[in-house]
């Protein structure tokens, strides 16, 4: 029979590891520029690694236990140095001393930070916190701040103390040919991907560098002579287009700079687009995301002729 408080664990992780999961999908829909891409890495393998944990708990498996004594372990320190350190699934009970005085925290928590602060709080990425404690000035005012989960403490514990530990000699066999190469898979997608970003991800060299007659300089991502066609349905017509196309690189916060490097960079293509007989130019800000497999874009156009370059149409 399962104890108590391994159910409390697995459901514990399993709730808030979905749920952890699911803000950080909504967050990066709503502002996809918000987080940077190894931050996203590490808090979706935070998340779902607890996922995982809660099924395995509740399944009797020995692999919960082992994957649930690692989280839990992660989780019992929190720290902020300038440099916050917050990873938190399920209730937690946190003692904090900080610059600004010592308190406790406690509540339901889905929570994973590892990122540059100017403050020395804690803020929860999702949950709620029960803060009692003396503060001489606010928490978010302390320019340090160290705690101790004592529930993740406890549960790390129990579960190394635990008696799941020990295969069971008598137990009766459960099929495993599920998750025989879970694990493996997992190891060697992560492998993958940490390679990939060591030796560069989807950057195979260094771009080259623009400087515009508005005194800015961008990396160029793209420069292509271009050909599309396009079916439209309502007049069945194919529509197709001839351009340049020039993609460069930028965080898309500063629409009215993105706008104006466009329009420099369309000053120094139309010529040669003209020279080609191309009489379109197509101009994007572009921000990669997830290791360049998502980009996202502005889109100016610029119709290119002898001696002028005039915008055709706004961004889209």
């Amino acid at each position: 029979m399962r104890e108590p408080w391994v159910a409390v664990l697995a459901w514990s992780e399993l709730l808030a590891g979905a749920a952890g999961a699911l803000l950080l999908g909504w967050t990066f829909v709503v502002s996809p520029f918000a987080l940077p891409d190894w931050y996203i890495l590490f808090a979706v393998v935070f998340f779902s690694a607890n996922i995982a944990a809660g099924y395995l708990l509740l399944t009797n498996r020995s692999a919960g236990v082992t994957l649930s004594f690692v989280l839990q372990a992660l989780q019992v320190l929190v720290l902020n140095f300038g440099v916050a350190y917050v990873a938190r699934a399920g209730i937690h009970l946190t003692a904090v001393v900080a610059s600004t005085g010592a308190g406790v925290f406690a509540g339901p928590s889905a929570t994973f930070t590892a990122y540059p602060t100017g403050t020395g709080g804690f803020q929860d990425f999702l949950g709620f916190s029960l803060n009692i404690g003396w503060w001489l000035k606010p928490m978010r005012q302390a320019h340090w701040a160290v705690g101790v989960n004592l529930v993740a403490l406890y549960f790390a514990i129990r579960l190394w103390r635990s008696s799941l530990w020990v295969p069971r000699a008598k137990a009766e066999p459960r099929p495993s040919r599920h998750f025989k190469w879970g694990v493996p898979v997992f190891a060697a997608v992560l492998f993958i991907v940490t390679a990939w970003l060591a030796f560069g991800g989807s950057d195979k060299g260094p771009n080259p560098r623009w400087a515009l007659p508005n005194g800015d300089t961008v990396e160029i991502l793209v420069y292509n002579n271009e050909y599309a066609a396009a079916y439209r349905l309502p007049e069945k017509t194919v529509e197709a287009r001839h351009y340049l196309w020039v993609q460069f690189r930028s965080d898309l916060t500063d629409r009215d700079k993105d706008h104006l490097d466009a329009v420099a960079i369309a000053q120094v293509v139309c010529p040669h687009a003209d020279s080609l007989e191309i009489h379109h130019v197509m101009v994007q800000p572009s921000r990669k995301k997830f290791f360049g497999l998502v980009t996202y874009s502005s889109t100016y156009w610029f119709d290119a002729g002898p001696a002028r370059c005039d915008a055709a149409s706004g961004d889209s």
